[in-house]
């Protein structure tokens, strides 16, 4: 759903053209019959996992007070580095989506993570889950030590960033072949 409200916020500021914003994402990160060319592993702690518990009390819709015997509570983990390796497969990437327009799209939700405007996991509407990122990009054997460096000089996204801003069809792409 992020990936569908950064889209509708660069094109002017609404969804409102003939675009289906989701397209881009399912090119991206899958659809039926189409693995997506992004790999996104488990996320592994690097320190010690800080878990606290805390607790919730359900509340009834009808009169807006509490549920009786809804009260619950979840164990949580905060302040914890955690590190993973996202693989992004560019030839299968170019097969449902020749001029790259997803890829800036990874790129700004990319950027949305590392200034900390994403929340993952279980509570974002109670404010948990939200997170920063670094990221070292590497480009075709190039690499780039910041999400800032890899914006300057990267030359797939000179490509991708101007073509994620043009219309598309809202007829979902073709699922390519075996021998695609």
């Amino acid at each position: 759903k992020r990936t569908e409200a950064v889209l509708a916020l660069i094109r002017n500021g609404s969804a409102k053209d003939n675009i289906k914003p989701a397209d881009l994402a399912a090119r991206l990160f899958g659809f039926g019959g189409w693995m997506a060319p992004i790999q996104v592993p488990r996320l592994n702690a690097t320190d010690e996992v800080r878990k606290h518990e805390q607790e919730f009390v359900a509340i009834d819709r009808v009169t807006g007070g509490t549920a009786e015997g809804a009260k619950f509570n979840a164990e949580l983990a905060g302040g914890t580095k955690l590190e993973g390796t996202l693989t992004l497969d560019l030839t299968r990437l170019k097969q449902v989506d020749p001029d790259l327009a997803s890829l800036g799209l990874l790129a700004l939700v990319l950027r949305d993570l590392a200034e900390g405007d994403l929340a993952v996991g279980f509570g974002s509407a109670k404010g948990q889950g939200f997170c920063t990122a670094k990221a070292e990009i590497t480009e075709n054997g190039t690499p780039h030590a910041s999400l800032t460096e890899w914006f300057k000089n990267s030359v797939l996204l000179m490509k991708a960033m101007p073509a994620l801003r043009e219309p598309r069809s809202t007829t979902p792409p073709a699922t390519p072949t075996a021998n695609a």
